[in-house]
């Protein structure tokens, strides 16, 4: 581009009110600028600035080129980016960049036998999940959560398109070059943590073939549908990021794991029945004091064998403590007959039992309400 062009660069720039941010982080991620120009020209600024973190678009590969570069066959690399969680792409379509190429070099070794396949779309699976949800968790918050920065006054397509490349520009900034090796530690962590728990079930007897005892529980946020029609966007946003983060830092910081959420509900598990209702307690206390919180809450706990698959547990347990909390009244704790019995000798607890009660695909089973010593009679339940 001469001196000339340059100009007329630059005050096309200057005439769109480009931010100078957006595009400096543009040129560094090798963005041309009669590529700017181009996708300004189009109202696809946006598309341009979310494509460009995967390195530039001329440079983009097909699959066949990423087979041959890599020497692993395609169909193993489409096996795998399918259990990673992403769309087939016809063949000949440029969409693969260096970083795939790089991440094919390294699975390379383990993908060389069909059982190496096999462990490798397994792990893919599980990666691609839990990447999506990191993700979307994280693109939600910083492109449609409220802006941090100055609101903007421009409601044109064209340059709401400007302001949503140049929140992922910021957004990509700060967070692209931290988040990798953040990752990295926390996925050895929990194989640390991982492997000592199954080392301590192992310890105490409570592994039986591919089934481990654990206690679970649910946290179950009271009327969420009711309460989703009452709030605004922001304010239902909020409401669940406190419920979360109280659910997430008080099961990590007693000894449990949390497992998953499900819309307004949280499954976590622990070893230990006693901590698993204690766990419970804490946070229906926590939720209790919380004064952002606009709905009580109610828990569930199970304990027996589990079967555990790709982070997940299945079985009748996690059926039954699924079961207990939707039945649970607002602000209450009910547990399992056999929960209620490693708890029972324990005076720090009071229980009551309730009526017998029929669980979908399960059957009937004595269920138990859990509180602190002397917070309730039996006529307040």
């Amino acid at each position: 581009m001469d001196q000339a062009e340059s100009g007329s660069a630059a005050d096309h720039f200057d005439r769109n009110l480009l931010p100078r941010h957006l595009k400096e982080y543009l040129n560094k991620t090798k963005v041309e600028d009669f590529q700017i120009l181009e996708a300004l020209a189009n109202d696809s600024l946006h598309r341009l600035a979310i494509d460009s973190i995967l390195g530039p678009l001329e440079t983009r590969i097909p699959m066949e080129e990423l087979s041959k570069r890599s020497g692993v066959d395609s169909s193993a690399l489409r096996a795998i980016w399918r259990a990673l969680g992403f769309v087939d792409i016809e063949d000949g379509n440029g969409l693969y960049s260096e970083i795939d190429l790089e991440a094919t070099m390294a699975l390379k070794p383990l993908i060389r036998t069909e059982l190496g396949k096999e462990i490798a779309i397994k792990l893919a699976r599980i990666v691609g999940s839990s990447m999506a949800r990191i993700a979307e968790a994280e693109v939600v918050a910083a492109l449609v959560s409220e802006r941090s920065g100055p609101t903007s006054t421009v409601s044109d397509e064209s340059n709401q398109h400007q302001e949503l490349a140049d929140r992922f520009a910021r957004f990509a900034e700060r967070t692209v070059p931290v988040v990798p090796d953040l990752l990295g530690y926390a996925w050895l962590r929990h194989i640390h943590a991982s492997a000592s728990r199954i080392a301590t079930a192992q310890d105490r007897g409570l592994m039986g073939s591919s089934l481990i005892e654990v206690a679970v529980g649910f946290i179950d946020m009271v009327g969420f549908t009711a309460l989703s029609q009452q709030l605004s966007a922001k304010e239902l946003t909020k409401v669940v990021a406190n419920f979360e983060a109280l659910a997430y830092d008080t099961v990590a910081e007693l000894g449990g794991r949390v497992v998953k959420t499900i819309g307004d509900e949280v499954m976590f598990v622990c070893e230990d029945a006693v901590l698993a209702t204690e766990i419970c307690l804490v946070l229906r206390e926590k939720f209790s004091d919380d004064n952002s919180m606009s709905a009580q809450v109610r828990a569930g706990v199970a304990f027996g064998p589990v079967l555990p698959i790709s982070g997940d547990y299945f079985g009748t347990v996690v059926n039954l403590a699924s079961r207990i909390v939707n039945i649970a009244s607002p602000g209450t704790l009910v547990v399992s007959d056999a929960v209620h019995d490693i708890i029972d000798p324990l005076e720090r607890f009071d229980k009551f039992a309730l009526r017998s009660r029929y669980l979908k695909d399960i059957g009937y089973e004595q269920l138990w309400a859990v509180v602190r010593k002397g917070e309730l009679s039996v006529n307040e339940l």
